[in-house]
């Protein structure tokens, strides 16, 4: 894919993004400027020194997984999303983290060795990152080495971390970002207005009185 830009290409390395402005450039085209264009020769060279090369929402250029993707949606009901990685071999892109969405890893080629560790926030949501401030890494749930063709469900929240071998790896990751209670409960109530009902008036000492507290249930239910 030589149209590929910043953001849809992307190195890591040592657990975190490498700076765009290392590995891409600007390209000027009469007055205009092409902006992220990769520098394939400085990506061989961060690949080769352990960077991994991440391809997030290639479902938007490359068809089969955009077809995968749309059937997902379909059937789950959920925004559905594919990345691709690329790691040298020895290497590990990304330290111990969890992610916010539900991911399915599926591997294709090379191996890769996963840790997956017990959740550190249980149903995370997307709101609520990752952060390595005062979190101990505790014993590993299950070690298990992907092979191609194989898949491997994290559920959000649980802590991962994977390396290679000798030999390189890629996988595809399959993110589903679910849309929660919290979602459909902060739907709710920004339409609230346009119910008539709620835009009632609580019944004066609604706070102080509790035999009130039935009452207002019971008309809250009715809504």
């Amino acid at each position: 894919y030589p149209d590929l830009r910043y953001p849809a290409i992307q190195l890591a390395s040592a657990g975190s993004y490498v700076p765009a402005k290392a590995y891409t450039k600007n390209i000027k085209h009469g007055t205009e400027f092409f902006t992220g264009v990769p520098d394939l020769g400085q990506i061989q060279s961060e690949y080769r020194s352990g960077a991994t090369v991440v391809l997030p929402a290639l479902q938007r250029t490359w068809a089969p997984l955009r077809q995968l993707c749309a059937a997902l949606e379909d059937e789950l009901s959920h925004p559905v999303h594919a990345n691709a990685y690329l790691t040298p071999g020895a290497s590990s892109g990304f330290t111990p983290h969890y992610d916010m969405h539900e991911v399915l890893v599926l591997q294709i080629a090379g191996t890769k060795h996963w840790r997956v560790f017990p959740p550190a926030q249980p149903l995370p949501h997307r709101s609520q990152p990752f952060s390595p401030v005062g979190y101990v890494l505790p014993p590993p749930l299950f070690e298990l080495e992907l092979k191609p063709g194989d898949l491997l469900y994290l559920p959000r929240g649980y802590v991962h971390a994977a390396n290679t071998s000798d030999g390189h790896s890629a996988h595809v990751t399959i993110g589903i970002t679910v849309f929660t209670w919290a979602e459909l409960i902060a739907e709710l109530a920004g339409s609230a207005k346009n119910i008539p009902a709620l835009r009632a008036a609580l019944p004066p000492g609604f706070a102080a009185r509790d035999d009130l507290k039935n009452t207002l249930s019971q008309n809250l239910v009715k809504c």
